[in-house]
């Protein structure tokens, strides 16, 4: 697994129980804030990259239209903000 992957998983943990007795924790993935942590992080920095292929040619503003529907088809699908 990829060091990036096991970084996002670690911050979609979360503790569940708590025994005050032995202070020990019961800690779980939340599958749903994994999903959207690594929706994003696939995401990332793409809608600054689409500005900036619009401040390009006509080309540029093609490809920028073309990125931006899969963008936000992603966004869509996945239902991430």
């Amino acid at each position: 697994m990829n060091e990036r992957i096991k970084e996002i998983a670690e911050k979609a943990v979360e503790v569940v129980s708590y025994n005050s007795r032995t202070g020990k924790e019961t800690k779980e993935l939340n599958l749903e804030k994994f999903a959207e942590l690594i929706i994003k992080e696939a995401l990332g920095d793409l809608k600054e990259r689409i500005a900036l292929r619009y401040q390009g040619s006509e080309k540029d503003h093609d490809i920028a239209y073309g990125m931006e529907i899969v963008y936000f088809d992603i966004v869509d699908k996945f239902g991430v903000k």
